[in-house]
């Protein structure tokens, strides 16, 4: 039988990840310093997701068993966004599984927490994986994410090899009115989770024209007090403003904005609202866009509450990184 000792190594790390949290060894002051939208729900949820999805044994050993076995392993340069905490993780522990080795560039917005998992993970897997602050040159392929104006600097530092690169990607909710309470709490999480600012974090609402927007304000207020109260009201305050200005259709409850609009990039503490009138319209609407998505929920498809909470085999942009990582 064929054995995993890297997944037996991070089932380790899983376990000190969970210990850390549960005695508060987290450094969450000192990230929160670094980056303020990192409160400590935001950081504490950011590793329940990591230790349920992404280290998850069953999905790790499907993971495993979809790698060959490598003799020598390459080093991976990987270069994360830092829009939400450890957004790298579940690209790091796939490059370890397939028996590589990576080189991690930090987030300035994630230097504090990337440390700390990766001090983790070197006590089980030590050599593995290495931190730098310098320019990468000795590499052999690269997974960098960024956002669409980063990505001519990514073809001019890392084009040459082997890479993936991701861009700006959003992700839609379809309401069909069908929706109860528990599906306007769990629609809330994958709003505001993060603040938002995740690409699986649901930035448009397809919902019935005669659809009342209220249920969803009254979902919402109940993570406000987890959210950075003063970065937040106070972007949300200049963005309601501007909606107005704009002679905008939007709706606020003081925290959030709802915004009639069809593009798929509104702006920090606002979502998008499209109207639909047959189930044509919203088919219409995912065909047009669904280059620029990263994922759907929906009550019909079950994952309502689930669009932060993806599971090691959801690939960001749709990129099999088993496949990826056989190739090098």
């Amino acid at each position: 039988m064929r054995s995993y000792p890297t997944l037996e190594a991070l089932l380790e790390v899983k376990k000190d990840f969970t210990r850390s949290m549960e005695l508060e060894e987290i450094p969450f002051h000192r990230a929160s310093q670094e980056n303020a939208w990192f409160t400590k729900p935001q950081i504490n949820h950011r590793i329940q997701c990591i230790n349920d999805g992404l280290l998850q044994e069953s999905a790790m050993k499907a993971f495993s068993a979809s790698c060959e076995d490598s003799t020598q392993g390459k080093t991976i340069a990987l270069i994360p966004s830092g829009n939400i905490p450890l957004s790298f993780a579940s690209d790091l522990i796939c490059i370890l599984l397939a028996g590589h080795n990576a080189l991690v560039k930090p987030s300035s917005k994630d230097s504090v927490l990337t440390a700390f998992f990766i001090d983790l993970i070197s006590t089980y897997l030590p050599n593995r994986v290495h931190i730098t602050s310098e320019r990468i040159t000795s590499y052999d392929a690269s997974i960098a994410t960024g956002s669409d104006q980063a990505q001519p600097f990514f073809t001019q530092y890392f084009g040459k090899k082997p890479h993936v690169f991701r861009r700006n990607r959003r992700s839609i909710g379809i309401l069909r009115g069908q929706e109860n309470q528990n599906d306007f709490e769990n629609l809330a999480e994958d709003i505001l989770r993060y603040h938002g600012m995740g690409c699986r974090n649901i930035h448009h609402l397809i919902v019935p024209k005669e659809y009342a927007l209220d249920p969803i304000f009254e979902a919402c207020s109940n993570l406000y007090p987890e959210l950075s109260e003063h970065l937040w009201k106070e972007n949300h305050q200049y963005r309601y403003t501007i909606s107005l200005m704009n002679k905008e259709v939007s709706f606020s409850d003081g925290w959030l904005t709802l915004r009639e609009a069809d593009d798929l990039n509104p702006p920090l503490t606002c979502v998008n609202v499209t109207r639909w009138t047959t189930e044509d319209d919203i088919v219409r609407f995912v065909n047009k866009h669904k280059e620029s998505l990263q994922t759907v929920v929906s009550k019909k498809m079950g994952n309502l509450g689930q669009a932060q909470n993806p599971s090691l085999l959801d690939f960001a942009d749709g990129v099999d990184l088993a496949k990826f990582l056989n190739k090098l």
